[in-house]
């Protein structure tokens, strides 16, 4: 794969601002649809196979400020027609879909105010886990909740006698039962919420990997795994790539990319293993090889910063789809 300047295929404008999250439909009646998340918590459900154009859009809260930001939607395998959305101030929505509308079901507070920290959903075991930190009387607290009725199953309680960890910045499902949560003092804690009361593996792999000639920022922004290789990647404001082995009694660093001029807002791996897109501050986003980390392409389109990455097939293409502050989403078709 050579490096080369790629053509978007299609581009998208919201109304409601930027655009905070993505997430393709690959389930139910909208499956092959794309759902992003916005200000004032806004979804908007995109056709982008058919006529290419939104489908429906809806509030979570009519009375939300413009911070309340969508951070997260998620719809299962078990319930294909649902989807639960996760904005800013820590509430859960769930509604139920349909090709031209969207119905209101529950809601339920998560007990965090003002999280930046996208929830994961273990299919699995059901469970949805969630920055906690009101509930846990402990910032660092992330609650295990009931994929099916939205009730409280556990915490994920770090002990902080020692270290003061901060808040979850980023977490991401590495096993069927087993979740990595960065902090934001750049702490790394992989638990298995089988047994919640005391974490699997902790780690310095971020700091001690860190430049001792540079100042760097390295709390984590951005994190994804690679579970068929058992590698992990983050990102940070200093525009700092690092790429870490996950193993059974320790994390491994591996190697790292340092950006020209940018922060790094989202890190993603392509199911397929072939590239990593990392989403920057400079309005771009870079894809790379996952094998070596060498530069393939620059995405360049965007007027703001590139926000989040998403993946879809369209049309038998593989294609890239990035969501930025400029409130455009953009399509790429690329290796």
């Amino acid at each position: 794969m050579s490096q080369r300047v790629p053509q978007t295929s299609l581009i998208f404008h919201d109304s409601a601002a930027i655009i905070s999250s993505l997430q393709p439909i690959e389930h139910g009646p909208l499956a092959g649809n794309l759902v992003s998340g916005s200000f004032r918590t806004s979804v908007s459900i995109w056709d982008v196979i058919g006529s290419k154009k939104l489908l429906t859009k809806f509030q979570c809260n009519e009375k939300a400020e413009k911070n309340s930001t969508v951070l997260w939607t998620h719809s299962s395998t078990r319930q294909p027609d649902e989807l639960i959305v996760q904005t800013r101030e820590g509430i859960l929505h769930r509604w139920k879909l349909s090709q031209s509308a969207a119905n209101f079901l529950c809601m339920t507070s998560t007990g965090s105010q003002l999280s930046f920290c996208p929830a994961v959903a273990l299919e699995e075991p059901n469970l949805l886990c969630v920055p906690s930190g009101e509930v846990a009387a402990q910032t660092s607290g992330v609650g295990l909740i009931s994929h099916h009725d939205f009730s409280p199953v556990g915490l994920l309680l770090p002990d902080e006698s020692t270290v003061t960890l901060g808040s979850p910045t980023r977490m991401v499902q590495v096993a069927a039962h087993q979740l990595l949560v960065a902090y934001e003092n750049a702490d790394l804690f992989l638990w298995d919420v089988r047994s919640p009361s005391r974490p699997v593996l902790t780690s310095e792999v971020i700091k001690s990997s860190r430049d001792p000639e540079k100042e760097d920022d390295v709390t984590p922004l951005a994190l994804d795994f690679d579970v068929e290789r058992g590698i992990a990647v983050v990102g940070n404001a200093s525009g700092v790539v690092k790429r870490f082995k996950l193993g059974p009694a320790e994390m491994t660093a591996l190697d790292m990319l340092t950006l020209p001029d940018s922060g790094v807002a989202a890190v993603r791996v392509r199911p397929d293993g072939k590239i990593l897109t990392v989403a920057c501050w400079d309005f771009t986003a870079r894809v790379f090889s996952w094998k070596n980390l060498k530069p393939l392409a620059v995405l360049d389109l965007h007027k703001e910063t590139v926000q989040c990455v998403e993946y879809m097939e369209m049309g038998g293409d593989n294609c890239v789809v990035l969501g930025g502050k400029d409130a455009m989403i953009s399509v790429w078709p690329l290796y």
